[in-house]
């Protein structure tokens, strides 16, 4: 029966995509794991005082103190709208079930299950929607008013009074966006290309089983060693 096989079955070679996406799935698993417990924890429960922050305001001039200590209160209050607040509680939950899902698919991936590809294909589309709802968000109710604050504090202080809170809110803003874009909804996309195209369903068995002797065999089982990677 094996000789039989080994003639009659065409074995391709396995994606090199399947073991690279199982274990960026695996990594990712752990940023989410991270993201959704900080966040969960950021959001329900209260910040302690920061000894430091304390310690760096004391340095301060009284008007540059009052400047960050406006800015402070005006950013608690824009994350307690009951839209941001939502929606940062729900995307922390989502990121902690997409983690083990992602955990999951990636030992699909790399034990080629096309249950893995499902799951994979899945998580993706579940992170996608909720990064960018998240990201639309906080950046319409939350970034812009508080660079729009921002701008008023600076408007209203005397020349010199303050640092230039505007330009490095926006340094930072921007880069947590463009990591969360990349990190969040780049890779997702591009995990769903490569899931859907025709090498990946051959090498997972899907619309490509192989009929000996009447049974209907995939030429990828998991019993079976590989013959290399391309």
């Amino acid at each position: 029966m094996n000789d039989v096989l080994s003639h009659t079955i065409d074995r391709p070679r396995r994606p090199v995509s399947l073991p690279v996406f199982g274990v960026l799935n695996i990594v990712l698993s752990l940023m989410l794991l991270c993201c959704g417990g900080l966040g969960l924890t950021s959001t329900v429960a209260p910040q302690p005082a920061n000894p430091q922050q304390q310690q760096e305001l004391e340095g301060l001039s009284p008007e540059q103190q009052k400047m960050v200590m406006e800015l402070q209160t005006e950013g608690e209050r824009l994350k307690k709208q009951p839209v941001v607040y939502s929606c940062d509680l729900a995307s922390a939950a989502v990121f902690l079930v997409l983690a083990l899902m992602f955990l999951v698919s990636g030992v699909g991936l790399l034990r080629v299950r096309s249950w893995g590809r499902t799951l994979a294909m899945l998580a993706s589309a579940m992170l996608i929607i909720t990064s960018v709802t998240n990201l639309l968000i906080n950046y319409l109710l939350f970034l812009v008013p508080l660079q729009e604050k921002v701008a008023k504090l600076q408007q209203a202080a005397p020349a010199g009074a303050g640092p230039d809170l505007g330009t490095g809110l926006k340094q930072v803003g921007g880069l947590m966006i463009c990591c969360s874009v990349v990190v969040f909804v780049v890779y997702p996309s591009v995990l769903l290309v490569v899931m859907m195209t025709r090498r990946v369903r051959l090498a997972l068995g899907i619309n490509d089983h192989t009929s000996v002797d009447g049974e209907m065999v995939n030429p990828w089982s998991a019993d079976e060693p590989f013959e290399g990677s391309a």
